[in-house]
């Protein structure tokens, strides 16, 4: 997917966040956003996912605005915050699943995938376990194997 975004400006309360920033990202490219606090950089996210609408200019995928409306352009891509905004009275199995139907990837079959990355991750014994009694970095990583199990075309980390 191709995202664009022309001179895009977002203010909080009367301060600039972004102010006309203008990207053309081509698909399959991997971009990491340095800068520090306060630069803008989960401004710039939560704008390319939708989350946040620029107070000025557009985000464009493949040539097409934004919708924040379109269930079909939103699957193709996640943002996944600093703080992972979990179902946390829930285990990790059912965010995992969660994740799968939202993104209708809960094909048969899947589970062997799934079973893997939670092994892999150290997470397969707590599966049962509600995210609020697990460490941050344990919620993370339940975070990131729902995102490796929706797999959609972008994927913005925070």
């Amino acid at each position: 997917m191709r995202i664009q975004t022309e001179a895009i400006s977002k203010k909080f309360f009367g301060t600039p966040a972004l102010v006309d920033v203008s990207l053309d990202l081509a698909p399959g490219q991997a971009i990491a956003v340095l800068g520090l606090n306060g630069a803008g950089k989960t401004t710039l996210l939560r704008c390319l996912s939708g989350l946040a609408t620029p107070d000025k200019g557009r985000v464009l995928f493949d040539g097409a605005p934004l919708d924040r409306e379109s269930e079909a352009q939103r699957r193709r891509l996640h943002f996944m915050p600093d703080f992972p905004a979990l179902f946390s009275a829930h285990s990790i199995l059912r965010n995992v699943s969660a994740m799968m139907r939202l993104y209708e990837r809960d094909e048969p079959g899947a589970e062997r995938q799934i079973v893997a990355w939670l092994d892999e991750f150290d997470l397969l014994p707590l599966i049962r376990k509600p995210l609020s009694s697990l460490s941050r970095g344990q919620a993370y990583k339940a975070s990131l194997i729902g995102l490796l199990a929706a797999d959609p075309e972008v994927w913005l980390l925070d």
